[in-house]
């Protein structure tokens, strides 16, 4: 599926779903959830159609740089 500039746009701002069946909460949790983690989310449009959607989280440093944050 292609997405229009429109619905591409709106991605951006979207809290309601334009499916039938869709509640239209997912967007919204995603957003929550970077919001929460100081995150960015970011879309980006794919040339054979569809979206990409990348939510990036830094990850928290340690006191040790050698210790892994699992330990």
């Amino acid at each position: 599926m292609v997405l229009s500039d429109e619905q591409f746009t709106r991605l951006e701002h979207a809290a309601e779903s334009t499916k039938p069946e869709g509640l239209g909460l997912g967007l919204s949790i995603v957003r929550e959830i970077a919001d929460m983690h100081s995150a960015s989310l970011h879309f980006e449009r794919l040339t054979k159609g569809g979206v990409r959607a990348e939510l990036m989280i830094d990850r928290l440093a340690t006191k040790d740089p050698e210790k892994k944050i699992n330990e």
